[in-house]
């Protein structure tokens, strides 16, 4: 009798789980974001395996020495497949990148983690180890620049590539920027780190440069050490160049 009584108290917290969850987003949409883990090469299930089935695609575990874009455009939710829709949310979290190449997730058994899309997966694999030849040298910089901005809700982050116009115009200001002292206390309105990226948009490096604002002026921080305050004339055109990121954070 107890033993009965347990059953129907099971059956009926799931019940509510499931209809809360139902209540946030519609079965069709669960359904859409439902991923699965998988074994290659076996037909098995591996829960926190080395790859993942989303959308009649595969993604293998990739260690990849450069670092992929990744502005999010959804939240999936990965368990084995014998797990009903309506449970999907009790899996790892995980996001799948804008271009659909990449899925990243993050936790503290594991940390993070990328996979990438099977048909993908030989070519990005063969440049990135390109860019891991190339950071031997000195001078090493990818095809162009970027930096991260905080997205929209469909977006949990967003890059701005430079044109090709403004990565001169920062690459010149050690040549017409004033060479200064920068005092590290000094309270900046904001500081934003600069990316050097691939020119298909696939991956990116930091590149240890800064762009940073203090009361209406900007400084360049090269990352050999040296900082240069940018000339009053070129004012405009980086306001131009971080509107993305001031238009993102109020400012």
């Amino acid at each position: 009798m107890k033993r009965s009584i347990r059953v129907v108290a099971l059956i009926s917290a799931i019940l509510i789980l499931c209809q809360a969850f139902v209540g946030c987003s519609s079965l069709d949409e669960m359904e859409e974001n439902h991923a699965f883990w998988f074994t290659p090469d076996k037909d098995v299930d591996s829960f926190g395996g080395k790859g993942i089935e989303l959308d009649g695609n595969q993604y293998l575990r990739c260690n990849f020495g450069a670092s992929p874009v990744f502005s999010m455009t959804r939240v999936i939710y990965v368990t084995n497949k014998n797990v009903p829709t309506l449970l999907s949310v009790t899996g790892y979290k995980a996001y799948i990148s804008e271009d659909g190449y990449f899925i990243a997730m993050s936790d503290e058994e594991y940390g993070q983690r990328y996979f990438c899309r099977s048909d993908k997966y030989e070519e990005f694999a063969q440049k990135s180890e390109e860019i891991t030849e190339k950071q031997q040298h000195q001078d090493f910089r990818l095809d162009g620049y970027c930096y991260i901005y905080e997205g929209d809700r469909r977006f949990y982050c967003k890059y701005y590539f430079l044109t090709e116009e403004e990565e001169a115009l920062l690459d010149s200001i050690s040549e017409v920027g004033e060479s200064i002292t920068f005092d590290p206390d000094t309270k900046a309105d904001y500081s934003v780190m600069i990316y050097s990226n691939t020119d298909d948009k696939i991956f990116i490096e930091v590149t240890g440069d800064c762009i940073i604002s203090v009361d209406g002026t900007y400084y360049v921080y090269y990352r050999k050490g040296s900082t240069y305050r940018v000339p009053g004339n070129l004012t405009d055109s980086f306001d131009e160049i971080m509107k993305k990121y001031v238009e993102s954070n109020g400012k």
